[in-house]
């Protein structure tokens, strides 16, 4: 570990964003056409969703960091379809999730409802 406060364990956050990125990287790679490209990510956006429903009344910046590296490393790995397009489902799935749980319509599952 490097001197000073903790190195790797006490930037979390910093090490986690570069994880996501690097993971929405390989998940864009992986895709074998646009339509698993645009999948992916209306998946991976509602999946968000959910987290930020979960934690809204105690959402932290660690999060955003973690949902925008993704993004960013998905966006950066793009090799079917359209940037815009693939921002715009993320935003409008992670919303729509959101809004969703929000009113009920997704109850029960795997995660915890509060």
């Amino acid at each position: 570990m490097s001197g000073g406060h903790g190195g790797i364990y006490s930037s979390w956050v910093e090490s986690g964003f570069v994880i996501a990125l690097i993971a929405g990287f390989l998940f864009s790679l992986s895709a074998g056409s646009t339509f698993i490209t645009y999948a992916l990510v209306v998946i991976v956006g509602m999946m968000f969703g959910k987290v930020i429903y979960n934690r809204r009344h105690n959402l932290l910046f660690p999060y955003y960091a973690l949902i925008v590296g993704f993004l960013v490393g998905y966006l950066l790995g793009l090799l079917y379809g359209s940037w815009i397009i693939a921002a715009l489902l993320f935003f409008i799935s992670a919303y729509g999730s959101y809004k969703a749980h929000e009113k009920g319509i997704f109850k029960g599952g795997f995660g915890k409802e509060k």
